[in-house]
């Protein structure tokens, strides 16, 4: 048995995204067109919506050929297309990402006959270039050199306006090509309904570049290329689309379509590709460590996982509000850098090789830190939303993200971010100095529509992100002790000795205030708190859990609040975790808050990035009281099975909620590849059990019950690490359990067993 192939284990037919490391990726959530040749579907430019970019038409002797699809498999690098265009006439079409934001689209005509042929293929677009006579869409367009190309003016989501130049060319001369302004048209890739159609019955297009618009709205242009297929023989056309950012837009010109009056960016960033960022899928999986175990699930999501991450990385500079690389939330609407996800992805990403993309993920957010020292809720291509915050666990991810990358020079530029960043909360987030920690809106903590946030007010979920509540949050309290925890061992390494003793005084403090006011006795649990009436809420919210997984809570608090996980009457639903109990008032198994279908509950739906959460829970409470070790393993199964359709290993996925009791993800939302939780740590932390410490390395896999498993080239703190368990480094099967540290075998055993090593 040889090591599995990454691209080849993920092989489905089922899934149409193409993308991976660039700003520009193909993941329209519900494509109309995705059978069609080209890109009509919406493209995404960072959080840009782009669609219509291409469609592409095939005639013969005057005839349009219809494409017909025969076949479609998918791959994290690629997806392929089969047709028949006509009798003896097939064509191939295959999508990719290429660096430098193109999407390419891979044409392979096959004539099977014996007769010579030959195929007229053209590249078209419709760009409005306005809407209500007032804005320009589309503008400065240009034909020339075998390129279309325009510059694409966007309004939404962005206070002023963002410039894209698009560009469309391919790997061969055209024959012919037109550019032709129109009254408006419907967007629809129909030949028939082009101005081309006539001209290219006759043979070619008219060779006329016609710019401005007169009356209409809507610019058709198109480029024709003459294929000649020889009988019994291929050839191929590969269209680009590549769109880069206007960085600088010249005035003088900018009432004018004539000509480009524009900057193109061109800019990197030092933490840019250079540093180790890579777009290509087989480098990236290349430089992730190797995991494959027996059981089918567990490899196939770790894999998938990584496939998420690389589908939603983006290169550093590219554009000006991102000047290091990192990772987005998601697809179309989720396009963007999130500060509560941030956690998720530092925690991903330390695994590879180089820190480049985990640290980038810090130092975007700490570019755009707000004077009042908190953290913006979004970035994007052309907006920065600093009038949005979300919680988010800095303290645990840095921690994390240290002990497997020590880095002397970017913790100190983080550490004085997060001392500003502490300071906020405490000057104004806890005006009573109680050292609990307030949440103010309802989606600051990612988590809205949630009978919790009632404690705080009768009208909780009819406000937006206003700031009308105030509430002690569990969540938020916690993470704001993980940051002073985590503060005091940055300060320690620097040599800052009083800051050392100052961070871990308000450590002790934080945390003796979530045991004092937010553990309940009475309810075994932990609850959030206002601090005017001296009362913990009446409302349970899964968030009651976090300081369970930490040292806030001894070992009789911990197993308290952890037998409500496994009630049935509270959290145990057959897929954890609801993340409001059963018998919460506001529970709904289905995505619904108070009788209306909603798109983010967090009122009994179950949500990976709570999950996520409670391993890490379990894997604490496990350090306490062995009997967590099997109650771990079989949560983290039960939660990765969950993620995948029809309980098909084959077909995994990674929507943002699901239902507790059967599993379904939240489809109608059509979000898949969310990365808002972590996954591929978890399964290296307790499946393959390597978990790096502050000042060393433990490697103890939990009881998976597993034939065997492989862990290959891993890197912790500048070590080379392999772990294998029944199996050899080439995947071959070999009795025992092995530990190698730099190439030199550690442990030897016939049994799993715990290593610790300093260092």
């Amino acid at each position: 048995m040889a090591l599995i192939d990454p691209t080849e284990h993920l092989k489905r037919e089922d899934k149409w995204y193409v993308g991976g490391g660039e700003m520009l990726i193909y993941a329209p959530p519900f494509p109309e067109y995705d059978a069609l040749p080209g890109y009509w579907d919406t493209c995404h430019f960072g959080n840009l919506r782009l669609p219509h970019l291409l469609a592409v038409t095939f005639v013969e002797d005057g005839r349009e050929l219809k494409p017909r699809l025969e076949s479609h498999t998918w791959f994290p690098d690629r997806s392929i297309y089969e047709y028949t265009l006509a009798p003896g006439l097939a064509l191939t079409m295959t999508r990719r990402c290429q660096p430098e934001s193109v999407l390419s689209c891979e044409l392979v005509l096959l004539n099977a006959g014996r007769k010579n042929r030959r195929v007229d293929v053209v590249l078209w677009t419709l760009r409005q270039t306005r809407e209500g006579g007032r804005k320009h869409l589309a503008r400065d367009f240009d034909l020339s050199k075998g390129e279309i190309s325009y510059v694409h003016v966007f309004y939404a989501r962005s206070p002023k306006p963002v410039f894209l130049r698009v560009r469309t060319s391919a790997n061969r001369k055209p024959a012919s090509y037109q550019m032709t302004p129109a009254h408006n048209a419907a967007p629809v890739p129909e030949f028939r309904f082009t101005p081309f159609w006539q001209f290219l019955r006759e043979g070619r297009l008219t060779n006329d570049i016609v710019r401005e618009n007169v009356l209409g709205g809507a610019v058709y242009a198109a480029l024709h290329y003459r294929v000649a297929l020889p009988a019994k023989a291929s050839r191929n056309l590969v269209a680009n689309l590549r769109v880069e950012f206007v960085e600088k837009e010249d005035r003088a010109r900018r009432g004018s379509l004539a000509a480009p009056g524009v900057v193109v960016s061109r800019r990197k960033s030092r933490a840019g590709r250079t540093a180790g960022l890579v777009p290509d899928w087989q480098h990236f999986a290349a430089i992730v460590p190797h995991f494959e175990c027996s059981d089918e699930f567990i490899t196939r999501y770790y894999w998938y996982r990584w496939f998420g991450i690389w589908l939603n990385s983006i290169p550093g500079g590219v554009v000006p509000n991102c000047p290091f690389p990192a990772v987005y939330e998601g697809i179309d609407y989720f396009r963007g850098l999130i500060t509560y996800s941030l956690m998720c992805h530092v925690r991903e990403t330390k695994w590879l090789r180089d820190p480049s993309l985990a640290q980038g993920c810090v130092r975007n957010h700490i570019a755009h830190q707000t004077r009042a020292g908190h953290f913006v809720g979004h970035i994007y291509v052309g907006h920065v939303n600093d009038r949005v915050f979300y919680h988010t666990d800095w303290g645990g991810a840095l921690a994390e993200l240290a002990a497997h990358h020590p880095d002397t020079a970017f913790e100190s530029e983080a550490y004085l971010a997060l001392v500003d960043y502490l300071r906020y909360f405490l000057h104004q987030r806890d005006r009573e100095d109680s050292y609990l920690f307030d949440v103010t809106d309802q989606f600051e903590t990612g988590q809205e529509l949630s009978s919790r946030y009632f404690f705080a007010g009768e009208k909780a979920d009819l406000y937006g992100w206003e700031s009308r509540l105030r509430m002690k949050g569990v969540d938020a309290t916690y993470y704001i002790w993980r940051l002073a925890v985590y503060l005091a061992q940055a300060a320690a390494r620097q040599g800052h000795q009083q800051e050392t003793e100052e961070f871990r005084q308000l450590a002790d403090n934080i945390a003796a205030a979530i045991r004092q006011k937010m553990w309940d006795a009475q309810r075994d649990f932990f609850f959030d708190y206002d601090e005017e009436k001296a009362a913990r809420s009446p409302f349970w919210s899964s968030v009651g859990f976090y300081p369970a997984g930490s040292e806030i809570a001894g070992s009789k608090m911990v197993s308290a609040a952890l037998k409500h996980l496994f009630r049935k009457d509270k959290f145990g639903t057959p897929y954890p975790t609801p993340t409001s109990p059963v018998d919460d008032p506001y529970f709904s198994a289905e995505p619904r808050w108070r009788g209306e279908r909603a798109n983010c509950p967090w009122n009994g739906r179950v949500w990976p990035m709570l999950n996520s959460h409670i391993v890490e829970v379990l894997g604490h409470a496990s350090e306490l009281d062995s009997q967590y070790r099997k109650k771990l393993a079989s949560y983290l199964k039960s939660y990765l099975h969950m993620m995948f359709f029809d309980g098909d290993p084959s077909r995994p996925n990674s929507f943002e909620h699901y239902h507790p009791f059967d599993g379904s993800p939240s489809i109608y939302r059509g979000v898949d590849d969310y990365q808002h939780s972590w996954v591929a740590d978890l399964i290296l932390k307790y499946v393959a059990g390597v978990r790096a410490k502050a000042h060393g390395l433990v490697v103890d896999p939990f009881p998976f019950a597993l034939d065997w498993f492989l862990l290959k080239d891993a890197y912790v703190h500048g070590h080379h690490l392999d772990v294998e368990w029944n199996r050899d480094a080439a995947g071959k099967k070999k009795p025992g359990y092995r530990i190698r540290l730099d190439g030199e075998e550690v442990v030897a055993a016939k049994k799993l067993k715990r290593w610790e090593h300093v260092w």
